[in-house]
């Protein structure tokens, strides 16, 4: 489901959300509702697990995704700028694109789609997301998932 859209700005929030669904959120969510059903909690226990782990695995996803473009790559271990450079359509990318202009859609889209990217390619796609302002929008929503999380336990 990811590799079909590899470079595709045009696949939307949707679809994203739905490979986050099957891809983060799925693991979690099976995780958290089998160690309840493990250890013998009730079946509204156990939904409600499952229900948290999928919003925890949303939220956790599209802070990873940020975090990919805006972290501090020593403390995350790993560089910046993975997603962009192998042409996955994050929500920072999704986001990006849909709020820029007209001119600045061509430029993020061009470099999003380029196969080999250098490293000024990388910066200045990270530049476009900040003239996009997705930073602060994103972050916001990673946190309403965290929320949703919390009230499946209550």
């Amino acid at each position: 489901l990811q590799e079909n859209t590899l470079f595709d700005l045009a696949s939307g929030r949707e679809h994203y959300l739905r490979v986050v669904e099957r891809k983060t959120a799925s693991i979690v969510a099976a995780a958290l509702s089998s160690v309840a059903e493990l250890a013998g909690a009730p079946q509204s226990t156990i939904d409600a697990a499952g229900t948290y782990g999928r919003s925890l695995g949303i939220s956790f996803q599209i802070r990873d995704d940020l975090l990919d473009v805006y972290g501090d790559p020593d403390l995350l271990g790993k560089p910046l700028y993975a997603d962009f450079r192998e042409g996955n359509p994050t929500l920072v990318a999704i986001e990006t694109y849909a709020r820029l202009d007209p001119k600045r859609q061509t430029e993020f889209e061009r470099l999003f789609q380029r196969r080999h990217k250098k490293a000024s390619h990388l910066i200045r796609m990270r530049e476009l997301a900040d003239a996009a302002g997705v930073r602060g929008p994103i972050t916001l929503e990673s946190q309403l998932w965290a929320e949703r999380a919390i009230r499946a336990l209550a």
